[in-house]
């Protein structure tokens, strides 16, 4: 797994390389293998597995020893990284799988989308919804990559109501006894206390934001204090 979707620098390395080398034409090709596979496509006759077990580099629970969800989230991240390097090379076809994975039942396929919505530099107006969403999921490491993936977007441009929605998700995310989940949303209310619309949701940011900065972890202080500039 890419650093469990974690900005590794020597993953993001090999990514950032890997997708400078692509031109149009190439980039199309590695979305028509990969995109399938993203959009969790993966399966071989039903008497193959069958016939070889779970444990057979070809069944479609195990595939080299990662499992088809394992598979699916790394083509989601590394289409994602693509799209970073490349804004616009898959655009609206990419951010539809994305979507659809942000609400997976699995946690490993939720991560990856979170962190592929991370990596895309500007998502749709449609993708705000489920991203929020997110910020509440039932596993703590997806739902902070949630609280990522907004802390890396430069311009919030949400409705009244997701307004409320992220600062609802914001308070309930400065009561978990995650430090991991806490640190990742003061990163976000970070970036988003200077993106609001209204003075008066800006104050009530502010108030969140001092309550992440008077947190027991030095790193979720640490997180809340840091200039917009360096979120």
């Amino acid at each position: 797994m890419i650093g469990q979707f974690l900005p590794l620098k020597s993953a993001k390395v090999e990514l950032r390389g890997f997708a400078d080398s692509l031109d149009t034409s190439l980039a199309a090709d590695v979305f028509g293998v990969l995109g399938p596979i993203a959009a969790g496509k993966i399966d071989i006759s039903p008497d193959i597995a069958s016939s070889m077990g779970q444990s057979h580099p070809l069944s479609r629970c195990r595939i080299n020893n990662a499992t088809a969800e394992q598979v699916t989230a790394q083509a989601l991240f590394v289409l994602a990284c693509i799209e970073r390097r490349s804004p616009g090379s898959y655009g609206a076809r990419l951010q539809a799988i994305v979507r659809k994975a942000l609400s997976n039942n699995s946690p490993t396929i939720r991560k990856a989308a979170f962190a592929a919505v991370r990596e895309i530099p500007a998502i749709a107006e449609s993708t705000w919804m489920p991203l929020l969403l997110g910020t509440r999921d039932s596993d703590s490491e997806a739902a902070a990559l949630a609280f990522d993936a907004i802390s890396a977007k430069q311009d919030a441009r949400l409705t009244r109501a997701q307004w409320k929605m992220a600062t609802y998700s914001l308070r309930i995310a400065q009561l978990s006894t995650s430090i991991k989940l806490r640190k990742a949303a003061a990163r976000a209310v970070s970036r988003l206390a200077s993106q609001t619309p209204t003075r008066a949701l800006g104050a009530e940011l502010s108030a969140i934001r001092g309550l992440f900065a008077g947190d027991i972890a030095y790193s979720v202080r640490a997180a809340a204090n840091q200039s917009d500039e360096a979120s």
